[in-house]
């Protein structure tokens, strides 16, 4: 081997090593979710069916938050408390199901 291509591998061992231990930045949720996936893919260790029960439960959430503040537009402003209490049951669901 020529000293140019050991210097050529070391570079490259060396940038591997330092993306290797570079933090992940994610934007967003989604983003953050799917780099734990593919990581924990990797290394073989993921309980697919949980991640699968997990993101479909956030996912139940967000259209029962999102569904509520539907009605509450079309709803006259004397159902604001029944739309709270509908939001905390809706929160009160979703954190059993989180805690399970």
């Amino acid at each position: 081997m020529k000293f140019a291509d050991i210097v050529i591998y070391c570079i490259c061992i060396l940038m591997f090593v330092a993306l290797w231990f570079v933090p992940v930045k994610a934007q967003t949720y989604n983003e953050a979710v799917l780099g734990h996936i593919i990581t924990e893919n990797i290394r073989g260790g993921i309980d697919n069916e949980a991640v699968m029960s997990a993101e479909l439960q956030r996912a139940a959430y967000l259209f029962a938050m999102d569904s509520i503040d539907i009605l509450e537009t079309y709803l006259p402003s004397m159902f604001d408390g029944l739309k709270r209490d509908m939001q905390i049951v809706a929160e009160e669901k979703y954190k059993d199901v989180l805690s399970d």
